[in-house]
């Protein structure tokens, strides 16, 4: 069987034919043309979803962004003890998710928390308060001492008044008393402090009791920190 061959000048004019033709598509627009990856969208922005609180220190029942409102009784099973308040008195705790350490008393008005994330902070104020012992205190004198550097700090003219031995709650604790000026007021800190100790003695929980208000008005507010001081009771820890 013969087998057909182009010569070269034929190959030539075949190639130059089949070039044109292919042009002429392209120009009508009937070659087909590959098709570029459009990129695509980018996907919808999704709100993250709210961190879930998983501290065992939080208000369980307190709505996000909210400050708890403490009437009666404070408990606090985390750290191992309760508050009794005196009557008609509310605290403001912590907001979440903050941690559940405790509770404030505005002592000027003592019936209402609006104070809590108010730029003014209450000139007359009672805290109440339970930590772990971060700073790894052993002794009470340790911590007595670091509240009076942030008095210090805070203010001038720190004047020791009173250091006893005490009790809260039948733990060991010692009781400060410090005038000292701030903004030109004459100013009264009274502190109690104790530690929770482990099994090995150490120092585990770090219960405080707290005061400040100007002296002029320190006689009225004495008393309150006394019955809140009365009413500290110790809980089993969760």
């Amino acid at each position: 069987m013969r087998r057909f061959r182009l010569s070269p000048t034929a190959f030539f004019k075949l190639f130059v034919a089949a070039a044109a033709f292919a042009l002429g598509l392209a120009a009508a627009g009937l070659w087909p043309r590959q098709q570029s990856a459009r990129p695509s969208a980018p996907p919808a922005a999704v709100a993250p979803a709210r961190a879930e609180v998983s501290v065992r220190d939080t208000f369980e029942d307190a709505p996000p962004d909210s400050a708890r409102r403490v009437a009666c009784k404070y408990d606090n099973l985390v750290y191992g003890f309760s508050v009794l308040l005196p009557a008609g008195m509310v605290g403001a705790g912590s907001t979440p998710p903050a941690p559940d350490h405790g509770f404030g008393i505005d002592l000027d008005n003592p019936r209402s928390t609006a104070w809590n994330g108010s730029p003014d902070f209450p000139k007359s104020y009672l805290y109440v308060d339970g930590s772990y012992n971060s700073s790894e205190w052993r002794r009470l004198d340790e911590a007595v001492n670091s509240h009076l550097r942030f008095l210090r700090e805070k203010g001038r003219n720190v004047r020791l008044q009173r250091r006893v031995e005490t009790l809260l709650a039948g733990l060991p604790a010692l009781r400060v008393v410090a005038h000292y000026e701030e903004d030109g007021v004459e100013m009264v800190s009274d502190e109690v402090v104790a530690f929770k100790r482990e099994g090995g003695g150490e120092a585990g929980v770090v219960y405080t009791l707290a005061m400040s208000t100007p002296l002029s008005k320190y006689e009225r507010d004495r008393p309150v920190l006394e019955a809140v001081w009365k009413g500290w009771y110790l809980q089993p820890l969760c």
